[in-house]
Parts: structure tokens; sequence; C-alpha cells
């Protein structure tokens, strides 16, 4: 291996990133090198070597309850199999935002494609794959799977799905994300935890909207036209007069069977549509402050037609009425910038922060 050092400390201006890049490495080692530098700071995973000499950078921000990196590479490839999960203890679930190209992100059963800016989580207990068309770029976050699950219930069955960009949650996650990265003074020790659970919170928040997935034993065809219904209803979502039978005829399917393909789905066929119409309301009622005639008006534009009903299906599902979620809700929003002001207290300069080997 070349004699120069492939880790080093940047010094960023009142804080340490520690970098780790195949640059300083002999050309015929870089694959080894990369291959154990990624499992030395994620878990144990397999790598598929790439066509062209293998590049890789590492950027990681590790700091109590804070464990975060950025990925640059042009490996295609990554599993992570029963072999490796043996390898290893402890458990932790990964935050993966898609920040350059695309991927494709599998894990009991499921797989997503993700576009920048979008999100997935996978947990490091089961088996996944991550496959990427190009240039990786991502950005990630290691959580204990523990504390992530206190949050959010039927974990397993929400992971290698897509969240996307344009959600207000995710929104906010990457506004955090990138301040905690760009910020020029250093986090105060004090707010490390609170930071590190704002970001947590957030993805909690995100997950929420998706629907839990169990892994399914569905053939080919039926997963199509499970997708395929799922696809038309997102479409339709604000329709009021959608129903089973429209919803089966633009599948192409009778509306018994597609009742029978979603009796193995954590919801039947309406059931998902209602679900799915109170979390986009949720949505919107979570990023803004609004007057009572505003709220009335979104629970209809989401296909609701008595205001009384959505009231009460609302609460029955989150606990508040909407007007009481919209207020919590702001609250979280507006408190969290405080979080970060006030880590951006002076802290005692760090001198160095090396990438360690071993967890």
């Amino acid at each position: 291996m070349n004699s120069a050092s492939p880790i080093c400390a940047v010094d960023v201006p009142h804080r340490q990133i520690s970098v780790l890049s195949t640059q300083g490495v002999a050309e015929r080692d870089r694959f080894a090198f990369w291959g154990d530098m990624i499992c030395a700071q994620y878990v144990q995973l397999q790598s598929e070597r790439p066509r062209q000499q293998c590049f890789g950078e590492l950027r990681s921000l590790q700091r109590g309850s804070l464990d975060l990196s950025r990925v640059r590479s042009n490996v295609p490839l990554v599993r992570r199999t029963k072999k490796e999960i043996s390898r290893t203890g402890g458990e932790f679930v990964f935050v993966h935002l898609c920040n350059a190209a695309s991927a494709v992100v599998r894990q009991h059963g499921r797989e997503t494609a993700l576009r920048p800016g979008d999100v997935t989580i996978y947990e490091s207990g089961s088996p996944y794959n991550l496959q990427f068309d190009d240039l990786c770029d991502t950005r990630v976050m290691r959580v204990p799977r523990d504390k992530l699950a206190l949050l959010v219930p039927d974990l397993s069955a929400r992971t290698a799905v897509a969240i996307p960009s344009q959600l207000p949650e995710i929104r906010l996650y990457r506004q955090l994300l990138w301040q905690v990265w760009g910020e020029g003074e250093a986090l105060a020790p004090s707010a490390i935890a609170g930071v590190s659970d704002a970001l947590t919170s957030c993805i909690a928040a995100a997950l929420s909207t998706v629907t839990p997935t169990p892994s399914t034993s569905l053939s080919r065809l039926d997963a199509y036209h499970v997708a395929k219904a799922m696809a038309y209803i997102h479409a339709n979502l604000r329709d009021s007069s959608l129903e089973i039978d429209r919803i089966a005829h633009a599948t192409g399917v009778s509306t018994r069977h597609l009742a029978r393909l979603f009796s193995q789905q954590p919801r039947s066929v309406m059931r998902t549509v209602w679900h799915l119409r109170l979390e986009a309301c949720k949505r919107e009622l979570s990023s803004r402050s609004l007057p009572e005639k505003a709220i009335t008006d979104i629970a209809f534009a989401w296909g609701f037609s008595n205001a009384g009903h959505f009231s009460t299906k609302f609460r029955e599902a989150y606990g508040l009425a909407p007007r009481d979620w919209a207020s919590a809700h702001r609250d979280l929003v507006c408190a969290a910038p405080s979080l970060l002001r006030k880590s951006s207290e002076p802290a005692p300069r760090m001198n160095s922060m090396p990438v360690s080997s071993e967890h």
C-alpha cells in the first residue's frame, strides 16, 4: 500500500471532519482498501469491483450520538448477506439520502428506486443490496435500531421504500442535515444529543407517512397489479368518488381479485385510500398554521366530504384534533432552528478526529 496516509482530518473552521480516500493508495490496492474502510465505518459488506479504477471518498462526522457521513464512490453494488450479519453485533438503521445520480435499494423483498433528494432506510440486521447506476454520492446517518424503533412501529415494514424529497419532513431533515455539515462553528457538546434527536425525529415523522409493507410472497404478476392499483390510487387520491370498482377496472382485474390481493397487504383497498388521504392532510397540517376554514378546505381537497367525519377519523388515527396537530407541529418546526443556534455556541477546538477501524 502506498506510504501516503489515506486517512486525514480536514480542518473545517472550529470543527474536525474525518476523511478517507483511495487517492493516496496504490492502484492495485484501492478496491481492497475501500472495502475494508467501508466495513470499518458501517458494517460488514460485500462490494462489486468497478470496471474502471476504483475510486472512493468518505467524509464522516462522529460525535457522541451524532453519526453522519458522505460517501462518493464508483463501486456499482454493495450487499450485506447473512454471512456478513453473522460476523457483526449491534443493529443499526441507515438513513440514506440520495445526493446525486440515482440508486436502487433492496431489502425484505422490496425494491425502490431513489432519485436525487429522496430518502430511504435499511437495517443492518437483515440482508440488503445497494445498486448505483453512476457515481455513488449519498449522505448517510447511522442510528441505533432500538432508538428509531421506539418512534416508528413496524420499522422493518418501512425499509426500502422511497420517501420523496418534496415531503415537508424530508425538507426539514435535509435543511438540518445541511446546517450540521456546513456550520462554521462547532456543535457545543451539550447540544449534540439534541441535534441528533432532532434529525432522528424528522426521519421518524417522514416514516410515519409510509404505509407498512410486510415482506410479501406475491407472484410477480400479483405484485405488478398491487403496484398498478397503488399508482392509480395515488394519482386519484383527491377524487372523492374514487371507489374500489374504478380502481379494479383501471388495474385490469376484477373487484374480487383486487380485494384478495389487498388482503395480503396491511390494509384493504378502501382503507388504504382513506389512510393515504389522512396522511396527505396530516402533511399539509404539519407544514403551516391554518385557520379553521383552511383546515376544512384541505380535508375537502383530499377527498373528504364531511368536516366532522374528517375530524373524527383524524383524531382516531393520530390522537389529536386536526387544529391541535397543526399547532403542535408548527411549534416543533419553529423550535428546530433554535437547536442549531444553541449548538453554534463556542466550544473547545478539537485537535483531531481520526477515523477508527473499531466500533
